[in-house]
């Protein structure tokens, strides 16, 4: 959440374009730019990426993560390709 407000911060007061798109497409915006995160917003910590299987009740998926190596916060949790479809 900090790593959105930061980022939304920013892009609000150099592109003069991002407050006239949806809050669909910002929110899409904001989770890729999390992929770039290097450092944990809460705790400083290192962040790494990985894929990981997911499971519910009814169904497994893969996954990619972005997660703090050093408080274990999950920063991203995207399927894979679903930045190139949220583009499309």
């Amino acid at each position: 959440f900090r790593a959105d407000v930061a980022a939304d911060r920013v892009l609000r007061e150099r592109s003069d374009g991002w407050s006239n798109l949806s809050q669909s497409a910002r929110s899409t915006v904001l989770g890729g730019l999390r992929l770039f995160v290097e450092t944990c917003p809460s705790c400083g910590g290192d962040v790494s990426l990985g894929e990981e299987v997911v499971s519910s009740c009814c169904t497994t998926r893969d996954v990619v993560v972005a997660r703090c190596e050093g408080c274990d916060a999950r920063l991203l949790e995207i399927e894979p390709g679903s930045l190139d479809t949220a583009a499309d």
